[in-house]
């Protein structure tokens, strides 16, 4: 069972991109816990960060989902370069 070099590559950003989704969220909450336990503004604001961390492979997604788009009459060559 042979696959192709695109789907491959789409699996592949999958699962990274879900696993630092998953480690980021992780780290949010875990940081915004112990912040709130300790009083510790930096941490929350490192929590912050976490958090536009996740929000920026939410952001992979799309640019994946669309860049991936096969080619159409306005994108002969596809959408690779979005």
């Amino acid at each position: 069972m042979s696959e192709d070099k695109n789907s491959i590559a789409a699996r592949l950003i999958h699962t990274v991109t879900n696993y630092s989704l998953g480690l980021n969220a992780g780290l949010f909450l875990l940081k915004v816990v112990v912040g709130w336990l300790s009083g510790s503004m930096a941490l929350m604001a490192d929590a912050i960060h976490s958090l536009s961390d996740a929000a920026t492979d939410f952001v992979v997604y799309l640019g994946h989902y669309f860049g991936s788009k096969a080619p159409d009459k306005s994108h002969p060559y596809g959408h690779g370069r979005i």
